[in-house]
C-alpha cells in the first residue's frame, strides 16, 4: 500500500465520538478527568499524516519507533499526548493543549498538559516546525515536554504560542516560563531539548524566559539550522515527505567542499565562505578555540610525550537572508609537541598533617587559556604523610594550577588556584598541604588562640572566641562538612557582583570556602543539639585601630541551611551584633534552596571587642531540634565595595 493510500484511509476514519458527537468541537473529549486513550498508534516506517484531526486526552498519539510525518494537522491532548521513541516531524500543525477536567466543568481545577514525552535513547526525536500552540477553554500553562527516556530529543522551531482563555490565566501563555519538566528520575536538564523562534501568536513578539532550564535549551540563529524536516527524516533512503530536499541539496555540495589543513604545528587558517553563504565555526575542545575574527583556530597542543587529543570542529553553513542551512562536523586530531625544547618543570610534595588510614588523592591540573594542558593525580599511600610529584615538558609561559581533593577526611590548606610561569630549563616548586578534618565536639566556650595548633584550622581564625548560650543542654559541634568541599549546595540565586567582590567568584565557593574569607574567618554547624528557642552561637573578635580606620564597613553574611521534609522552617534565622555597634539584630531570610546572602551596614566600627550572634532556625517540631546551619562572614570597608 502506498503512502497516499494509507493517508487517504486515515482521513476516511470518523472522529472518536461520545455523548458530544453532535458538536464536532467536542468530539473525542470525555468527562473523565483521568481518561487516557491512544487515538493514533503506529510503529511503521515512512508514515505520512496530512490534514487530520487527532483528538484525545492523555497519550493521544503513540509513536514508538521508525519515522512519521505530520503536516497541517490538528493534534489535541493533555498529559504526554505525543509520546514514544519514534522520529517524528510535525510541520505546520496546531498543537491544542487541553485540560484533564471536563470541558463544561466549573470546578476551578488548574490541570494542564505536557505536550510530549519523548522516548528516544539516541538519534533524532521530535521536531515541531512552524507549529502553533492553542488551547481549550480550560487549558492552563503547559510544558513543551518531559523526557520519557533520559536522552530524549524534542525541538521546537518557529512556534506561535497563544495565551490562555481561562479566567484568571488570560495574561499567561499556554506554555509556562519553565517550558520543560522532569519525568521521574529523568531530568529535563539532561535531555536533548531545543527551542528557537517562539513568538506571541497575536503580536509576533519574541517570547523569552528567565528560567534557567528553558534558557539552557534556546538555540541561536546558527545552531537551529540543522533542525529541519529534511534532516530529521531523510535517513539512509533519502525520504523527503516535506519536499524540502530542493532547499537543502545545495548545502550538501557546499559542505563537501569545506576542508581545513591540519598538517602544520601552528594555528589553523579557516576557509572563507562561498559567495551567497555565511559560515559559523565552532570547536568542541578547549585545545582548539575559534578566534573572535572567525578566521583562525588557535591550537594548544598536549605536552611532549602525551597522547594526541581527538576532537571535532563544526561549521554551520547558511544561505544569506534565509533560515536554510546545514552543519558539517570535521574530525580533528591535535598532535602533542614534537620535542621537549624550550620547556620547564614543576615539582612538589603533597603533605598531610598526619598519616591517613586510607590513601589520599590530590588532583593537580595546569590550565592555559582555559585549556587543561596537564592533569596529574598524586596519591599519598595509606599510612604515609607525603608523596612527591613532577610535571615535565611544560612549554614556556604562564599557567594556572588548579588543585583539588575528593577526600572529606582532609582539607586543602594550599590555595586551590595558584599562578605560575616558567622559562626554558627552569624547575618551579609547588608544594601542597592538607590538614585532617576533625569532627570535634567543643565545650560551651572555647578560644582559638593559635591558628597553627588548631586541629580544625580551616574552620576558625586566630583570636576568635566562640561560645554557645548557657541553655544548650548539649555542646554544639563542628563537623568536617563545615570545611569540606560543597559547603554550598548551590550558588545563591541572588549572588550579585557585590557579593562576588566580598566572597570571590561563585564557583570558588564550593572549595576551600572558609580559607577565602579574610582575617575574620569562621564557619560553624549546629548539629543534634536540644536547645530552647533562644539558643544561639556567639563569636567574639577584636578590631584594631588600623582596621577600624578603614571603616565604615559592610558585613556580608553567607549561609547554607540544610532542609528536608521533616524539618520545615517556620522562622528565619537572625544575625546581628549586640554590643558597641549601632547595628541591631536583623532578620535574614533564605531562598528556597536554603542559601542566602545578607548585608549588614556598620557605619560605626571602632577598635574593640565585638560579639556576633547567630540564632539558628526554630523548626516546625517546636524547637527541639536545630536544622544544620552554616554561616560565614566577610568584612569589607565600604571604600572597597565601590560605595555600593
Amino acid at each position: 500500500m502506498s503512502d497516499n493510500e494509507i493517508n487517504s484511509w486515515l482521513q476516511s476514519r470518523t472522529y472518536i465520538g461520545n455523548e458530544y458527537n453532535l458538536d464536532p468541537e467536542k468530539n473525542g473529549r470525555k468527562d473523565s478527568p483521568r481518561e487516557r486513550a491512544c487515538a493514533l498508534y503506529t510503529a511503521s516506517d515512512r508514515v505520512i499524516i496530512r490534514d487530520c484531526r487527532v483528538v484525545s486526552k492523555q497519550d493521544t498519539i503513540g509513536i514508538n519507533k521508525n519515522r512519521i510525518y505530520f503536516e497541517n494537522c490538528f493534534l489535541e491532548g493533555t498529559t504526554d499526548y505525543i509520546c514514544g521513541g519514534a522520529v517524528a516531524v510535525m510541520n505546520n500543525c496546531t498543537l491544542n493543549v487541553g485540560s484533564a477536567k471536563p470541558m463544561d466543568s466549573n470546578t476551578g481545577a488548574t490541570d494542564s498538559a505536557c505536550i510530549t514525552a519523548a522516548g528516544q535513547s539516541s538519534g533524532n526525536g521530535y521536531l515541531f516546525y512552524n507549529c502553533e500552540v492553542t488551547g481549550t477553554d480550560w487549558a492552563t500553562p503547559s510544558e513543551l515536554g518531559r523526557p520519557w527516556n533520559a536522552n530524549a530529543e524534542v525541538t521546537y522551531i518557529n512556534t506561535k504560542i497563544n495565551k490562555c482563555k481561562r479566567s484568571g490565566y488570560t495574561n499567561k501563555y499556554l506554555i509556562s516560563d519553565k517550558g520543560w519538566t522532569d519525568m521521574g528520575d529523568n531530568k529535563a536538564e539532561d535531555a536533548r531539548f531545543g527551542e528557537y523562534g517562539s513568538v506571541d501568536a497575536e503580536t509576533g513578539k519574541a517570547i523569552t524566559s528567565s528560567v534557567s532550564i528553558r534558557k539552557k535549551f534556546m538555540l541561536n540563529e546558527w545552531s537551529m539550522l540543522e533542525y529541519n524536516p529534511y534532516n530529521y527524516l531523510r535517513g539512509s533512503d533519502n525520504w523527503d515527505p516535506s519536499g524540502m530536499n530542493r532547499y537543502y541539496s545545495e548545502f550538501d555540495e557546499n559542505a563537501s567542499s569545506i576542508n581545513i589543513d591540519t598538517s602544520g604545528e601552528g594555528d589553523i587558517i579557516l576557509p572563507e565562505a562561498a559567495d551567497g553563504y555565511g559560515y559559523q565555526w565552532e570547536s568542541d575542545s578547549t585545545y582548539a578555540s575559534v578566534d573572535k575574527d572567525k578566521n583562525t583556530i588557535s591550537i594548544i597542543r598536549p605536552l611532549y610525550g602525551d597522547e594526541p587529543v581527538e576532537t571535532n570542529i563544526s561549521v554551520y553553513i547558511r544561505k544569506n537572508g534565509t533560515q536554510y542551512g546545514a552543519k558539517k562536523v570535521i574530525p580533528l586530531t591535535i598532535q602533542p609537541h614534537s620535542s621537549a625544547e624550550n620547556t620547564f618543570s614543576v615539582n612538589g610534595t603533597v603533605s598531610l598533617s598526619s598519616a591517613s588510614k586510607e590513601e589520599v588523592k590530590v588532583t593537580v591540573t595546569l590550565m592555559q587559556g582555559g585549556c587543561p594542558v596537564k592533569t596529574l593525580d598524586v596519591t599519598v599511600p595509606a599510612g604515609q604523610e607525603s608523596a612527591d610529584y613532577a610535571i615535565n615538558n611544560l612549554p614556556e609561559g604562564s599557567y594556572t594550577a588548579q588543585i583539588s581533593t575528593d577526600t572529606r577526611e582532609y582539607t586543602l590548606m594550599t590555595d586551590s588556584s595558584v599562578e605560575l610561569s616558567g622559562r626554558s630549563g627552569e624547575t618551579k616548586e609547588l608544594n601542597i598541604s592538607l590538614s585532617e578534618s576533625m569532627a570535634t565536639p567543643y565545650p560551651a566556650k572555647f578560644t582559638v588562640d593559635d591558628l597553627i595548633k588548631t586541629e580544625d584550622m580551616m574552620r576558625w581564625s586566630n583570636g576568635v572566641d566562640v561560645t554557645t548560650s548557657s541553655d544548650s543542654t548539649k555542646p554544639l559541634k563542628t563537623a568536617s562538612s563545615a570545611s569540606a568541599t560543597n559547603l554550598l549546595v548551590k550558588t545563591p540565586e541572588n549572588y550579585t557582583a557585590e557579593y562576588e567582590k566580598a566572597f570571590g567568584p561563585a564557583d570558588s565557593l564550593r572549595t576551600n570556602f572558609t580559607k577565602k574569607l579574610g582575617y575574620i574567618n569562621f564557619c560553624a554547624e549546629s548539629e543534634e543539639s536540644t536547645p530552647s528557642i533562644d539558643t544561639y552561637i556567639s563569636v567574639y573578635f577584636s578590631v584594631s585601630e588600623e582596621q577600624a580606620a578603614k571603616g565604615p564597613y559592610k558585613v556580608y553574611v553567607l549561609t547554607n541551611r540544610k532542609r528536608n521534609d521533616s524539618r520545615i522552617s517556620i522562622e528565619t534565622p537572625k544575625v546581628g551584633f549586640v554590643e558597641n555597634l549601632s547595628a541591631d539584630f536583623v532578620n535574614m531570610s533564605t531562598d528556597t534552596d536554603g542559601t542566602g546572602v545578607h548585608v549588614i551596614e556598620l557605619p560605626e566600627f571602632k577598635a574593640g571587642t565585638y560579639e556576633f550572634k547567630w540564632y539558628p532556625v526554630r523548626t516546625a517540631d517546636g524547637g527541639t531540634k536545630v536544622a544544620s546551619d552554616f554561616f560565614a562572614l566577610r568584612f569589607l570597608p565600604v571604600s572597597e565595595t565601590d560605595g555600593k
